[in-house]
């Protein structure tokens, strides 16, 4: 006779517990179709007097986009095929001279980028289709702004009463450097809306002007207990 011991039995009952997700889930939806990389290193040559601020590599295909600086001080983007034993850059689109980007990040679907960039006293995030550059600045604070990353899946932002739906966008996430000189996480929704601080000194919500719900009351605890766990996807 077998006997499972209770840890066995306990795993097992967990297994059959899971729950099915529908077919209709907002959370399912067709994977990307990726090209996979080349077996070999391939490289990119700087000229003498440029370097890399900063790349991303589509999600879709072995493609890189790479911002550089020229040895005049001005940038480029350069979109390196990195199967390309020898790149030109041919493929490139040079930057204006009152923009400079800071940072980039390929949009999860691959067809379009956005840029973290600088511009006077005004720190902007701009996002540009793949096709051409046609910048649209989606936000702009008047501090320091450090890096940009794209979640890699879609987001619940609300709810829409006329078609019934839960729309879904994708979120971007960089550092915010406060008063104090630390910095702080914030978030906004691939249009530039519903930021909140994710992590920081005091996380919150910014004012929604896109939602008839009231926000949330403040609790005031003397310790910091956890109330709750929100399931991944939910903004």
């Amino acid at each position: 006779m077998t006997r499972f011991s209770p840890p066995f039995l306990l795993a097992l009952l967990c297994i059959i517990s899971i729950p099915v997700f529908s077919a209709d889930s907002i959370f399912n939806f067709t994977e990307n179709q990726v090209i996979s990389s080349p077996n070999s290193t391939t490289q990119l040559e700087l000229a003498r007097g440029e370097s890399v601020i900063d790349f991303d590599v589509s999600p879709l295909k072995p493609l890189a986009a790479t911002v550089i600086k020229t040895a005049q001080g001005t940038q480029t983007i350069f979109f390196w095929d990195i199967n390309d034993t020898n790149p030109s850059r041919e493929n490139s689109w040079q930057i204006p001279e009152d923009v400079g980007i800071q940072s980039i990040a390929f949009h999860p679907q691959g067809n379009s980028l956005f840029l973290l960039t600088k511009k006077g006293s005004q720190q902007e995030i701009i996002t540009t289709p793949l096709e051409r550059w046609s910048p649209k600045v989606i936000y702009q604070l008047n501090a320091q702004l450090r890096r940009l990353v794209v979640g890699p899946r879609p987001f619940e932002i609300g709810y829409d009463e006329k078609t019934n739906t839960t729309p879904t966008a994708y979120r971007l996430f960089f550092g915010v450097k406060n008063t104090d000189g630390k910095y702080s996480t914030h978030s906004i929704t691939e249009t530039g809306t519903r930021e909140y601080v994710a992590l920081g000194s005091n996380p919150h919500p910014a004012a929604m002007n896109d939602t008839d719900f009231p926000p949330p009351p403040k609790l005031k605890l003397p310790q910091h207990y956890l109330l709750a766990s929100i399931p991944p996807g939910i903004s």
